[in-house]
């Protein structure tokens, strides 16, 4: 009854009162066309050395095996579907609008070096980790994200914030999404997601770039909604004044549960994460829901009208109610009413953390919390009054009024009135999940965002003596992925206290979760930085350690590189499809799996074959097809617990293959299969690491040896200074079942003794499906495959390393009924030992 009145006030005072064209860059060179790139602007490249051998390692995209946010370091990048695993021409369901590539940006099929270094040493051996967290800016935000609880992060790099590039600060205007209806509540877990209702039920969601309608809440038995939480995108509760609750499960809205039939309807919920929340009846009873279910009611505060509860987290609660009175839950157990503000209505109250909270009332008053007590009433709007605070962090909060102004705190003293909402539209509800982001909405129906950021904003990560890195490393080997990105942009990673060079290492496209591996020299205490970049308005960054590069090389792996060889097809155990394809499987002599298919939640393990003994770790690629629903694949040592981390993610499907790199024990690797449906797997070898005498990885500055569009007639501008050399400039297109010849000897800085190419192989605008495949020249070429496309794809990229052949070149084979262009980039070489 008491919102319902509040509404109708709020009407009277109203009613009184109102009489992105694809761009192509090569990051090493001064030249582009068309418009500025995505990922970086054109600049002299400097000379830049890559350490070692991981960087065979293709790009890989490692996720937490978590529903909530952590995937793949952020949350699980299923991708799209890619088409065949190297020779057989079953198609895959489904087609790329846009490049599954989880290390470039779609529209840069020149491909930036995917590494990145400024030592000198020549030649380096490799030291394995089990992968690590480093940073996730995600967890550095106020109130922390639920999933950082037992992320173990490094104390240093704990409070890492998320990136931003605009330097503006600025609300909207008002954006009618529901003309009939005020908005009255709002909540937003991150920046690229909030969600806005009104009593009546109708629904619409922010995305990061616009509001959307969704299905209307179906709650017949209540009597408005009162209170709603989102914890994240998958999960809401909302509340109404009939004692129902109804939770959101990313697509849909429950039935209404009642779990409080005899109270008087519910005045606020308080969700920090998806499997705590906290809300409050106007009876002064609160209800705990557990991740399964609610409890029953506990009266903390009989004597007066709850209006708000506020849970920064799962040990620390707080209640404002009416009479100007201030509740805490900590340690297990309520306060008793504390009364702060004896010459107020009612009190609204947000939590940054235990150590902070700030509350408002109906006459303009604002209070704050340290911790151990609350500060005296600060008149600050004393003509209006307040309806609503949100409290991120701190120092920031913001608080909106009943005639459309915003006061926000800087962590000190309260700004004064900013009209945000043109008429004196009273402002009904407002949620900020950072300094950087809010939302509000109004009485009528609009909806209004605030978006605050720094300009080109840097965060530096100490990696060296950090659990089991040494301090004295010279290189690390990071798997880099972004995540709730605004709008499209670009991640550079460098040594830290060094200038940004001018390249990318990372590109991405608006609400993509990607990733790519990274190896990069550390600063001289072992730091780097990692800058944002391009026209992106904020993006959270996530760094995972995967190795180092020890300061002596006593310790560590050497490579020896071998022809491709496929060692696994699951398919072929099938006796249907090994006797359609009985040529084929009786081809593969290692089949090594005592099994077929990989089932479901369930891992399979392979076994080296004996050739291999000396292996202590191996190069692949790998690849899953015949997937009926979406996953993702973890390669790991057999016989060890399967980590928080994947190879590569699918969709229903489709057949998706990266490189990995991963230890052996006891000369055997288990692939793990994160889906509801059994999959199969397709491996091929391109190399072992081992103890014995082998090559070291040689970095070169990153450069371009072919490009295929640069051997028509004319050539495309982007190729007259590009420096193809000469030996193949001439390359042009390949055609259906095309094979050209590479010159790799002629890459500048190619060493005495190169016994293996690592490069980052690249498929452009192919007209039909297919795959391609490296080979050592001269040789016959093998049932493997280096990168899978599916047709009018931007650029399809992959890291490959491959043996050299005859007068040290390779050959690229286009498994295809159709053509398509290549681009090769050198990164390195295997050399000496």
């Amino acid at each position: 009854m008491r919102r319902r009145r509040a509404r109708q006030a709020f009407q009277n005072i109203f009613e009184y009162q109102k009489c992105l064209a694809t761009t192509q860059v090569n990051p090493r060179k001064r030249i582009s066309t068309g418009n500025a790139p995505t990922g970086h602007a054109p600049g002299a490249r400097k000379v830049i050395r890559f350490r070692p051998e991981m960087l065979i390692l293709a790009v890989t995209a490692f996720a937490w095996m978590s529903s909530v946010s952590p995937l793949a370091v952020g949350q699980r990048n299923t991708g799209s579907p890619a088409h065949p695993t190297g020779h057989v021409s079953a198609a895959s369901t489904g087609a790329w609008t846009t490049a599954v590539a989880r290390h470039k940006s779609t529209t840069i099929p020149l491909a930036t070096s995917s590494t990145s270094s400024t030592s000198s040493t020549s030649g380096g051996t490799y030291v394995p980790i089990t992968p690590k967290r480093l940073a996730d800016t995600r967890c550095g935000t106020s109130p922390t994200p639920s999933f950082c609880t037992s992320d173990n992060l490094p104390t240093a790099n704990a409070t890492l914030s998320p990136l931003s590039t605009v330097g503006y600060s600025a609300w909207s205007s008002p954006y009618t999404i529901d003309s009939d209806n005020e908005i009255n509540l709002v909540s937003c877990p991150t920046a690229v997601f909030c969600m806005a209702l009104n009593y009546n039920g109708p629904v619409f969601s922010w995305n990061g770039k616009s509001w959307l309608s969704l299905a209307s809440v179906n709650d017949p038995n209540g009597s408005g909604i009162s209170g709603l939480s989102c914890a994240s995108s998958s999960f809401c509760a909302i509340v109404d004044n009939n004692g129902n609750v109804l939770t959101w499960n990313g697509s849909n809205w429950s039935a209404p549960d009642s779990i409080d039939p005899n109270g008087d309807g519910f005045a606020s919920v308080s969700c920090p994460s998806t499997s705590f929340c906290k809300t409050v009846d106007n009876n002064g009873n609160v209800l705990t829901w557990n991740g399964n279910s609610w409890s029953t009611a506990l009266s903390v505060d009989p004597n007066n009208l709850p209006d708000t509860i506020s849970c920064p987290n799962t040990s620390f609660c707080m209640i404002s109610d009416s009479s100007g009175n201030i509740l805490t839950y900590s340690a297990g157990s309520w306060s008793k009413p504390l009364l702060i503000d004896p010459n107020a209505g009612t009190l609204h109250s947000s939590c940054a953390s235990t150590t902070f909270c700030a509350a408002v009332d109906d006459f303009g008053h604002a209070l704050t919390w340290n911790g151990n007590s609350w500060s005296k009433p600060d008149s600050i709007d004393p003509s209006t009054g307040f309806n609503a605070v949100s409290c991120p962090a701190t120092n920031f909060c913001t608080a909106v009024d009943a005639t459309g102004n915003a006061f926000s705190w800087n962590g000190t003293s309260w700004s004064t009135a900013n009209s945000i909402d043109p008429g004196s539209t009273p402002l009904q509800s407002i949620s900020c999940p950072s300094a950087l982001f809010c939302a509000a909405g109004d009485f009528t129906g609009n909806v209004l965002v605030y978006e605050a950021q720094p300009l080109h904003p840097t965060i530096t990560v100490q990696v060296s003596g950090v659990d089991s890195i040494p301090s004295g490393a010279l290189d690390a080997v990071l798997n880099i992925t972004v995540t709730e990105a605004t709008s499209p942009g670009y991640l550079t990673v460098y040594p830290a206290s060094t200038s940004e060079p001018p390249v990318s290492n990372l590109n991405f496209s608006a609400d993509q979760t990607v990733a790519n591996l990274v190896e990069v020299a550390l600063s001289s205490v072992g730091q780097v930085d990692v800058t944002l970049g391009g026209s992106v308005r904020s993006a959270n960054a996530i760094v995972d350690i995967e190795g180092y590069v020890p300061a002596t090389q006593t310790t560590g792996y050497t490579y020896t590189a071998i022809p491709p060889e496929r060692i696994v097809d699951t398919r072929c155990f099938n006796s249907s499809y090994s006797s359609t394809n009985s040529g084929y499987c009786k081809g593969i002599p290692n089949l090594v799996l005592p099994t077929g298919e990989v089932p479901a939640g369930g891992s399979a393990t392979v076994t080296m074959p004996s050739s291999f003994s000396s292996a202590t770790a191996i190069v692949a690629n790998l690849t899953v097809t015949g997937t009926g629903t979406s996953g993702y694949l973890t390669a790991y040592p057999a016989g060890s617990s399967v980590p928080t981390t994947s190879n590569l993610n699918f969709t229903t499907g489709a057949t998706v293959a990266n490189r990995i790199e991963v230890g052996l024990a006891s000369g055997a690797f288990s692939v793990f299969n994160g889906s509801s449906t059994p999959v199969n797997i397709v491996v091929d070898l391109n190399g072992i690491y081992s103890n014995t005498t082998g090559a070291l990885f040689e970095g070169v500055t990153p450069e371009r040896i072919v490009d295929t569009r640069c051997g028509t007639s004319p050539p495309p501008n982007f190729c007259s200074s590009e420096n193809i050399p000469a030996a193949n400039a001439s390359l042009t297109r390949l055609g259906p079942g095309a094979t050209i010849q590479v010159q790799v000897s002629s890459a500048t800085g190619f060493p005495s003794g190169a016994s293996a190419l690592v490069a980052n192989l690249t498929a452009i605008a192919p007209s039909q499906s297919g795959y391609l495949t490296v080979f050592p020249a001269g040789s016959t070429m093998p049932i493997i495959s280096d990168v899978n496309f599916s047709a009018h794809v931007t650029a399809i990229p992959n890291m490959t390393v491959s043996e050299l052949g005859s007068n040290d070149s390779l050959e690229i084979y286009n498994g295809s009924s159709g053509s398509v262009d290549v681009a090769l980039d050198v990164t390195g070489f295997f050399a000496g030992g």
